[in-house]
């Protein structure tokens, strides 16, 4: 069966269903038998990675692989595959409906070998779907996976439990995951580390150490970002798309610049399109940046943060848990918009601004004393601040939903009746793990956040970061309400 758009001829749902089967019983599997790099010259009747692809991608048979026939399926066994640049420079190229499939990523290895990494891709405008799972993915000099969908086809990636990274024996530069181009990325279960340089440039100029989003949407879910490294955008660095963040622990990593963690920076090349990171039930820590260690917006972006603990995050100079301002690029403006509901925010660090820095909103050449297009706003709703909030000119918005406690100063501007600022101490643990998927500051026994948010924000959200029910009677008192921040006690 060539490969190619398949046309239904009726529309009956019986006809639908027995295509689809006709697809599945089809489809064939691939299953790589060699870890020789490249293929097999002359042949040799073994079946090595790159032959696989091939096979798959032209339906046709290669030295022992056997032909692909629709969506296939490439099972790779246990072992390390150093398979290196085919004809194209790159790991593998993908441009139909494809699974690559391991024995668990930490038995099957596919090793780039600081050559390309590799591509999904639909140069004649088809959809293209490539799904990987169970394996580790490794050493790819620019980036180690890389969807892209210029012709807006429907170019989508999946990966689960898979393991992208970079072994000390490597120096490639680029980032963990690439996707651009309306191309649709899903991460699951899944672990990206050690990925970048803090340079400035690399074959694509500016990009993420973790995840680079150009122009694209990815989703991640139940996965760890850990220990990239990249000039700005040391996890994840988001231009003009969107990235949502469930479950998942961003930790340790770093920029040169801005946004240790994440970074949110408008594209004006594209027409000022703006970018949105959604993050919930999720941990930043430990992330580093001279600005911005843990999130950096710029250009009119938007972090909406709900469940979240942002603890332990340095800033060099200003925002240890989170900043906006200017980019440093001279491309785009201030400003922005940071939201946080039942956000705990603890044990940032920064010289300026520990918990939010409001840059100075002028570029060089901006008429003084004139509002910024884009104003920097931070709103708060249920939410722990620990450390304070520092915007040097007085130009931010603040906007309270009411429930926050502040400690120990009263920098935030929290005037919402139910805002407590001031407070001696938040009264909260060391970050550990208390349960669910990423670690949390559980509030001490005497903690003034327990039981106290105010009855209008109780029950939403529903459930804690942990995924514990809201509320709680969590100070033994007989009476059940919700606590402030992103955990809540449970019942004593």
């Amino acid at each position: 069966m060539a490969k190619g758009t398949r046309t239904l001829v009726t529309g009956a749902l019986a006809s639908i269903l027995a295509w689809a089967g006709a697809v599945a019983a089809t489809a064939a599997t691939i299953v790589v038998n060699s870890t020789a790099y490249e293929p097999s010259t002359p042949p040799d009747g073994n079946c090595t990675f790159s032959e696989a692809i091939r096979a798959a991608e032209s339906d046709a048979a290669v030295d022992g692989c056997a032909a692909g026939n629709g969506q296939d399926v490439i099972s790779v066994p246990a072992g390390r595959f150093v398979v290196g640049p085919d004809v194209q420079s790159k790991l593998f190229v993908v441009e139909h409906d494809l699974e690559i499939r391991g024995a668990g990523p930490d038995r099957t290895i596919l090793d780039a070998s600081d050559g390309e990494g590799g591509l999904v891709d639909s140069p004649d405008g088809r959809p293209v779907s490539l799904v990987i799972r169970d394996l580790t993915l490794q050493n790819g000099r620019d980036a180690t996976v890389w969807a892209t969908d210029v012709g807006r086809s429907g170019v989508q990636l999946t990966l689960k439990n898979v393991v992208i990274g970079r072994d000390p024996a490597h120096s490639g530069t680029g980032s963990g995951l690439a996707c651009h181009y309306d191309a649709l990325c899903t991460v699951k279960s899944s672990r990206i580390e050690n990925q970048g340089d803090l340079s400035f440039g690399g074959t694509y100029g500016l990009q993420g150490g973790g995840i680079d989003v150009y122009l694209a949407s990815v989703t991640v879910e139940d996965s760890v970002i850990r220990g990239n490294r990249a000039h700005s955008g040391g996890g994840a660095l988001v231009r003009a798309g969107t990235l949502e963040l469930t479950r998942t622990l961003v930790a340790d990593n770093q920029a040169a610049a801005i946004g240790g963690g994440i970074l949110l920076l408008q594209d004006f090349y594209q027409g000022g399109s703006s970018s949105e990171v959604r993050v919930e039930q999720s941990t930043l820590t430990g992330n580093s940046a001279p600005q911005g260690g843990g999130i950096y917006v710029t250009g009119g972006g938007l972090v909406s943060a709900s469940n979240v603990t942002l603890s332990g995050n340095t800033a060099d100079a200003d925002g240890g848990a989170a900043a906006i301002g200017p980019t440093p690029f001279g491309e785009g403006q201030a400003g922005g918009t940071l939201e946080f509901e039942s956000v705990t925010i603890a044990d940032n660090s920064a010289a300026l601004g520990a918990a939010v820095f409001l840059a100075d909103p002028e570029l060089p050449g901006f008429p003084p004393n004139v509002p910024p297009p884009f104003p920097s706003t931070v709103s708060f709703r249920d939410t722990l601040v620990d450390g304070d909030c520092y915007d040097p000119r007085k130009v931010g918005k603040y906007i309270t939903g009411g429930g926050n406690l502040e400690s120990p100063g009263a920098t935030c501007r929290l005037r919402d009746k139910s805002d407590r600022m001031g407070v001696a101490s938040l009264g909260l643990a060391p970050l550990a793990d208390n349960g669910g998927s990423t670690p949390t500051h559980l509030p001490l026994p005497w903690s003034p956040a327990i039981d106290s948010a105010p009855r209008k924000s109780c029950p939403a959200p529903a459930t804690d970061q942990r995924g514990v029910a809201r509320p709680q009677d969590g100070n033994g008192d007989g009476r059940a309400f919700c606590d402030r921040g992103a955990v809540e006690v449970e019942r004593r």
